[in-house]
């Protein structure tokens, strides 16, 4: 989520209201008092329910949830993972974890790519099939649009694993497990909302920016959701960017634009960290402008690009602080 400065619209804004205001100020006094205390409730009343809510995550978890149950031996080795890698970057951060993991346990694990279409994926499992691995995985992409693979694994004994769907399991072969679904990103969703409401002091415009997946739009509906119910003064808009656009300055595009015609929009929710690289990228060049035509000082322009560098390294930051603490101990 991402913060901009809208003071100079703010201000011609004031300018415009304030005009039209003198000449209501005395008819309207005690309508525009009870209106103003009425908002300030509202507005505590909703700061109050945000800090009730974010409490418990104000602090790390000391312990694993209860439902991080051990194995009780270790798998057989020999096996083979196979994970299906469309367009989406993250695909092959995922690929990564699992060949780490696949390789503890003695298995190997290989990745098949596919070029984001629904035909392409489903030729690409079945040729991922005719290689006989113990699991194919696979994000994003729900049952519907994979049906006749899914029933082939299902009868070859394939486990698939599905992430990020908003289906369930259906047997113990072919569509057999699945992470990250629907009550996850629910969770998600509403989370991000909370966080946005207290960064706004429960006064904010939010835009989500998301992907054409179903399980995004769980996400994305929770948010805005949550800000309805608790936030009378908040406002959240949705917007979708393609697949095939991440990397690509067609999305930064995109952010601009709506931030050009909403001005009063101050944060950005992106769900995925691959649609939040064009926010950084906007960023980093704004920061650039402002530095050449010396209308930013130093200081703050490097605490913008090193925010940058943390919010896109949290998750190696967050690794070696691990590793560390496991040394230590």
């Amino acid at each position: 989520m991402s913060e901009r400065s809208g003071y100079r619209w703010a201000r011609f804004a004031a300018v415009g209201v304030a005009g039209l205001a003198v000449g209501m100020l005395v008819a309207c006094s005690s309508t525009r008092s009870a209106s103003t205390s009425s908002a300030d409730a509202n507005t505590s009343a909703c700061l109050s329910k945000v800090d009730s809510y974010l409490k418990p995550w104000d602090s790390l978890p000391t312990t694993l949830p209860a439902y991080y149950t051990p194995l009780s031996k270790k798998p057989p080795a020999g096996k083979t993972i196979i994970r299906l890698v469309g367009q989406v970057p993250s695909d092959n951060d995922s690929f990564g974890q699992q060949q780490v993991a696949a390789e503890a346990i003695g298995w190997q694990a290989r990745k098949v790519s596919f070029d984001g279409t629904v035909e392409d994926l489903n030729a690409k499992f079945e040729q991922a099939l005719s290689e006989k691995p113990a699991i194919i995985a696979l994000s994003g992409w729900p049952v519907a649009s994979i049906e006749k693979p899914l029933a082939d694994a299902k009868r070859a004994g394939v486990v698939v694993v599905l992430s990020s769907v908003p289906d369930e399991p259906s047997s113990t072969s072919g569509f057999a497990a699945a992470v990250n679904g629907e009550p996850t990103d629910r969770a998600v969703g509403e989370l991000n909302a909370y966080l946005f409401m207290r960064a706004s002091k429960c006064q904010g415009s939010a835009a989500i920016f998301s992907l054409p997946f179903p399980i995004l739009k769980v996400a994305a509906d929770s948010f805005t959701s949550a800000v309805h119910a608790v936030c009378p003064k908040c406002k959240v808009s949705y917007n979708e960017v393609q697949t095939k656009d991440i990397g690509t300055p067609a999305v930064t595009n995109a952010i601009v634009s709506k931030l050009q015609s909403s001005p009063s929009v101050k944060y950005l929710y992106t769900i995925i960290g691959n649609v939040a690289t064009g926010v950084a990228v906007i960023a980093v060049a704004i920061v650039g402008l402002m530095m050449l035509t010396g209308r930013m000082n130093w200081r703050h322009g490097i605490t913008v690009i090193i925010g940058c560098f943390i919010l896109f390294g949290a998750a190696a930051i967050v690794a070696g602080i691990q590793v560390a603490a496991r040394a230590a101990g």
